[in-house]
């Protein structure tokens, strides 16, 4: 396993994974709040204890992951911690679905156990030589020696190294870019007026390349090109929106270092000659609920008030489904309620769009203070049992 993150790439991975944690970690004010020792005392040994001695090194990946795993003391605990510190009931609530979160990808990419959607946060290393547990091993040692004032913020960095293996640091790379992409097209939107447009932006979602377009390398699928087509025809004929918001991250990562977000503005720009101050990336969605929600965020980001509407087009007339429109429309709704948090509906409503196989998303006034660039899976994936998948 010749891939290392760097502490930058883990730090940034890990303030995007667990974004509503981030004002509580690594405070170097934690000290002066009093019974604060204790409670970090109580979570550093925690790990000890669940070694109950045992060498680390001898640790199978089962094994690992049950230690690594935030037990609901942990959890009670953390939120001691950050009560004192002066979180509110609702930041408390969200540093509970961080580690939820954390708990999520321990279970998956440590444990063992099958996610829900394997293209968006199962695995990607092999561990044919062992290199993977080794390095497990390595981060788990190192948790477990660190300092005790920093045992919360080690126990989430942890979890962001091991993201970051399976990614090969592809979310904080994809992040740094689309903060470098979207700084002109942020600045021109701020002097817009969004009252004059019937929408804020197009949304064009992107449809993940196929085994074989991945294998061959190409960007955009044959789908994405097509919906590339119709918005772009339908937005020069009747000036829908000012903008058009791009939405993909990296496809099939097992595959290819293709990003598909990237890889629509260039197609928007070379091809169709669109100013590249007009189009704003969302480079790392990877998955319906991340690029509406991302939407949402970039689209608040460009000072949207609320009530724009965004009109997403997800199915390109040709293809004749209709499955992830009514996806959206139906399903979404129910799911979006039992799979991730935040519950999406509190930032935006969506309902049927004029045009044919659209999506109309309408921007809702809500405090934005906890808004996170990743959505947090409610935890799915189940009991770590036996390992069920060979890495």
């Amino acid at each position: 396993m010749t891939f290392q993150p760097s502490a930058e790439s883990v730090d940034s991975a890990r303030r995007a994974l667990f974004h509503c944690a981030t004002p509580f970690l690594g405070r170097q004010d934690q000290v002066v709040f009093p019974g604060i020792s204790l409670l970090q005392t109580r979570l550093s040994q925690s790990l000890s204890t669940r070694l109950k001695g045992r060498n680390v090194n001898s640790l199978d990946r089962l094994s690992i992951a049950r230690v690594l795993i935030f037990s609901e003391d942990d959890k009670e605990t953390i939120q001691q911690i950050i009560a004192i510190m002066g979180a509110s009931d609702v930041q408390q609530r969200w540093f509970g679905a961080a580690v939820d979160q954390a708990n999520h990808f321990i279970k998956v990419l440590v444990g063992g156990n099958n996610p829900r959607y394997w293209d968006v946060d199962g695995p990607s290393l092999s561990d044919a030589k062992g290199d993977y547990t080794r390095h497990l091993r390595h981060i788990l040692t190192r948790v477990r020696d660190g300092p005790i004032e920093q045992a919360m913020i080690d126990r989430f960095s942890a979890v962001a190294e091991i993201h970051c293996l399976n990614d090969q640091g592809r979310l904080a790379e994809n992040l740094a870019r689309q903060t470098e992409e979207n700084a002109p097209a942020l600045e021109y939107a701020r002097t817009l007026n969004f009252a004059e447009y019937a929408y804020g932006a197009v949304v064009i979602v992107g449809h993940s390349p196929t085994s074989a377009e991945a294998r061959e390398g190409k960007a955009c699928s044959q789908m994405t090109q097509d919906k590339i087509v119709r918005c772009v025809g339908l937005n020069r004929a009747r000036k829908l929106a000012p903008l058009y918001i791009v939405c993909g991250g990296s496809v099939r990562p097992q595959l290819t270092r293709v990003n598909e977000g990237l890889s629509m503005k260039k197609e928007l720009t070379e091809r169709y000659g669109i100013p590249g101050h007009e189009i704003l990336v969302d480079a790392t969605s990877e998955h319906t609920y991340f690029n509406f929600m991302n939407a949402v965020l970039i689209a608040r980001q460009a000072k949207m008030p609320p009530g724009t509407k965004l009109a997403a087009f997800l199915v390109p007339d040709r293809y004749g489904c209709e499955d992830q429109y009514a996806f959206c429309l139906g399903g979404m709704a129910r799911r979006a309620r039992d799979e991730v948090f935040p519950e999406l509906d509190r930032y935006f409503s969506w309902s049927n769009g004029k045009e044919e196989r659209s999506v109309d998303i309408v921007l809702k006034d809500e405090d934005e203070e906890f808004l996170s660039p990743i959505l947090m899976w409610k935890d799915y994936s189940g009991e770590l049992g036996s390992l069920v998948r060979s890495f």
